[in-house]
């Protein structure tokens, strides 16, 4: 069984991306919440492509890096 880490990682900011959306919903909304769920499905795209390239995914929570 091979492991597909494109996959895992899309699959990763898909479960960030539904939690930031079903977050919009609630009153009070809670925007810090939501705000890192988002950035946190970017992060995980971006180290998607990096995935799919064959490149290094450093450990980093910085997006410009």
């Amino acid at each position: 069984m091979s492991i597909d880490p494109v996959g895992e990682w899309i699959e990763l900011a898909n479960q960030d991306e539904a939690s930031a959306r079903y977050l919009f919903g609630m009153r009070p909304m809670p925007l810090e919440v939501i705000c890192f769920h988002c950035q946190q499905a970017v992060e995980k795209t971006l180290k998607a492509v990096l995935a799919k390239h064959r490149l290094d995914i450093p450990r980093t929570h910085d997006l410009l890096e």
